[in-house]
């Protein structure tokens, strides 16, 4: 970060070292800093680090017409530095689950509450960011973002915060997960553009389609063989052997083969598994969108969250039948986007930890 240029008119201090160091400490001398939790200390400090680290990739030039000038800018920083934050936590530092998923959070959302008004739908927008039950976190944490620079527009961009948390307050999520009637509720709020979060929709839902992520060698064999056992399972591995493909390769062919057989369960109302890595939001809504599609057996979607403690899953992966280059488990690990209780009806967390409760729901 050090030497990694920002815009000198939002960002006077200097370069970004310089405005994390600043923003650090703005963090762990606010007066509010020793209200939260030790743990919670932890995760702010952990972000304010974080928050950034990506602003040494995305950053560039570009001539802007409005300030008839060149601006520096950092697109898509965040979202970058969500990733990195969650490699890093999980590879280098074997951080807790719960603890990894809340830093990554608030480094995806830090900017939010500024602009968080500006959105087509800012209602939307909070009762998203409140179900990682992060609003108050990111409140605080905005603040010390702004005051930890050097610009002149601190008050400005300070009552715009202080209206993000106005705007949670009014929808009763800004101190917890905003309380759907039902997951079915949250599901269809998330899925219609002009839904009511207070909309209660007819629970006609007959058939349960189980939706498997997770990175290889995380353990979703042994979730398959105990909790969903007895199930059918559309296997993308299984059919990629049956189709006479390596692994890795015939993957467009395997998942029509797939969607195939879906599509014969989902005609008779017949539960099943799809098993396979699922880990972009992606590729998870074109299958969740054909799972939901059919009239006549509504489908209730389940997503199972697998994730082993990263030594463990490099020993299971090694110690598997057929193994996955380490070049190839790297790629999904950077790649992971967590799923988010908007995709589904519900998701539980299976995870092969120490001192984990497997399985977890939410």
């Amino acid at each position: 970060m050090k030497n990694v240029k920002q815009d000198p008119i939002f960002h006077a201090e200097g370069d970004v070292w310089t405005h994390t160091y600043m923003v650090v400490k703005q963090i762990i001398t606010h007066p509010d800093f020793l209200s939260f939790d030790l743990q919670t200390r932890h995760i702010l400090f952990a972000a304010g680090i974080f928050h950034d680290v990506e602003k040494r990739s995305t950053t560039s030039e570009e001539y802007n017409p409005d300030l008839n000038r060149i601006q520096i800018i950092s697109p898509n920083h965040a979202k970058r530095g969500e990733f990195t934050s969650r490699e890093i936590l999980y590879r280098k530092l074997n951080c807790p689950f719960d603890v990894r998923e809340k830093i990554c959070k608030i480094v995806r959302h830090h900017g939010f509450p500024i602009f968080a008004l500006e959105k087509n739908d800012p209602q939307k927008e909070v009762i998203f960011t409140s179900l990682y039950d992060i609003n108050h976190l990111l409140t605080f944490f905005a603040e010390c973002d702004m005051r930890g620079r050097v610009c002149l527009d601190v008050d400005e961009q300070l009552f715009r915060i202080a209206m993000f948390k106005e705007l949670c307050l009014e929808n009763n999520c800004w101190d917890k997960p905003f309380d759907f009637t039902n997951d079915l509720a949250r599901f269809v709020y998330f899925q219609k553009e002009d839904s009511s979060p207070s909309y209660v929709p007819f629970n006609n839902l007959k058939m349960t389609v189980h939706l498997m992520c997770g990175i290889p060698a995380s353990g979703k064999d042994y979730v398959l063989n105990n909790d969903l056992k007895g199930l059918p399972n559309i296997s993308l591995d299984d059919i990629r052997k049956e189709l006479g493909f390596k692994a890795g390769q015939g993957s467009g062919q395997a998942v029509q083969e797939a969607k195939e057989r879906a599509k014969q369960f989902l005609r008779i109302g017949q539960d099943f598994v799809w098993n396979g890595t699922n880990i972009t939001k992606l590729t998870r809504s074109q299958l969740i969108d054909l799972f939901t599609s059919y009239k006549k057996y509504p489908a209730k979607v389940v997503i199972h969250y697998v994730e082993s403690q990263s030594d463990k899953q490099i020993y299971q992966n090694k110690n598997r039948d057929s193994v996955v280059p380490s070049k190839i488990i790297d790629r999904f690990v950077k790649n992971l986007e967590m799923p988010h209780l908007s995709e589904a009806h519900q998701i539980q967390y299976h995870l092969n930890y120490a001192e984990a409760e497997t399985p977890q729901e939410s």
